[in-house]
C-alpha cells in the first residue's frame, strides 16, 4: 500500500505542531490557489494535494490515525525486506550446498574411475 507523505507535501517535519502545519497550509493554499493561477492544471493538482495533506495532518485524530498507519506501513515494509532478506540467504545456501554436492560428486567419479 503507498501511502502519501503529507509532511512531504507541506514541506514540514513529522513533528511540527498545531500551529506550523495551520500556517504552512495557509502559506501554500494562497501561492497555489486556482483563481490566482487560472487555466492551470498542474498548480490545480498541487492546491487538491495540499487541501487533501491539511486535510490529514491539521485535525489531531486524523493526524493521529495518519501516523499509526505510517507505522503500520513502515513495520510491514521491514517485514517484507527480512522475508526476502531471508529467502535469499536460503536460496544463496541451496546454491552452495549444490555447489558442494557437485565437488563430491566429481570426487566420486574421479575416485570411481581410479579403480
Amino acid at each position: 500500500m503507498i501511502i502519501k507523505d503529507y509532511y512531504h507535501i507541506l514541506g514540514i517535519r513529522r513533528t511540527a505542531s498545531h500551529e506550523e502545519v495551520r500556517e504552512r497550509y495557509l502559506i501554500l493554499a494562497r501561492k497555489y490557489h486556482p483563481d490566482l493561477n487560472p487555466d492551470n492544471q498542474t498548480i490545480a493538482a498541487k492546491f487538491a494535494a495540499i487541501n487533501e495533506a491539511y486535510f490529514h495532518l491539521g485535525d489531531l485524530d486524523r493526524r493521529l490515525e495518519y501516523h499509526k498507519l505510517i507505522r503500520r506501513n513502515e513495520t510491514i515494509k521491514e517485514e517484507a525486506k527480512r522475508r526476502l532478506k531471508d529467502q535469499q540467504m536460503s536460496n544463496s545456501t541451496k546454491f552452495k550446498k549444490k555447489s558442494i554436492d557437485d565437488k563430491l560428486d566429481d570426487l566420486l567419479k574421479e575416485y570411481s574411475n581410479a579403480l
